[in-house]
């Protein structure tokens, strides 16, 4: 019995603005995390919003116990959101790249101490373990790896440089998004050769 052929390995950077962002050396996906960002923005705006209420109320009333009803409520609708923005995002990747095995860089939990709060507490919402999951079920499996300096390092030179949405390297010249020099240093880990893409999806 013949076994089919698994296709290019995929690299895969996983943050909060872009959600997704992969590649197999030749065409690039990334995926919005605008919608995921603004789910999680507003159920940990609503939660503050409806403990403060529940603190101010007596135990056991009435009204206590409408807001902590209210409360679980508001939370498992965005659970649900989530989970479908999730899906959608690792179901745009295994279509883009059917058959394929993904190194993914590791969950950045610990960079988000050195971030601002507002920006941790996105960092430490994005679901990187569940969006792990998803592409390991959907694709063939998911290697993880250290991403450290992965959106730092210029892909043409390997100096490094902090940008913000666009990498520009003084050293040669290069210019791309962010995403796309971090998917495509996460790919060289396995695929030392490995160029950027030049299609974009």
């Amino acid at each position: 019995q013949s076994s089919v052929p698994l296709g290019p390995l995929v690299g895969v950077d996983i943050g909060v603005n872009t959600l997704v962002a992969a590649t197999d050396g030749n065409t690039a996906v990334l995926v919005s995390g605008r919608e995921a960002k603004a789910i999680v923005q507003y159920r940990n705006q609503s939660n503050a919003e409806l403990r403060s209420r529940i603190d101010r109320c007596k135990h056991g009333s009435k009204r206590r116990k409408r807001l902590m009803r209210a409360r679980y409520r508001m939370s498992d609708r965005c659970a649900r959101k989530l989970k479908d923005v999730l899906h959608k995002a690792t179901r745009a990747v295994a279509n883009a790249f059917p058959g394929s095995p993904v190194v993914v860089g590791k969950p950045f939990n610990g960079a988000s101490r050195k971030m601002g709060r507002v920006q941790a507490q996105q960092v430490s919402s994005a679901s990187n373990g569940r969006l792990i999951a998803q592409l390991a079920y959907k694709m063939e499996g998911a290697e993880q790896v250290n991403e450290a300096y992965s959106s730092q390092t210029c892909p043409g030179c390997g100096c490094r440089h902090k940008c913000r949405r666009v990498y520009q390297c003084s050293e040669c010249g290069i210019i791309a998004p962010r995403d796309v020099v971090g998917m495509t240093n996460i790919r060289r880990l396995r695929v030392p050769d490995s160029p950027m893409p030049h299609k974009l999806v």
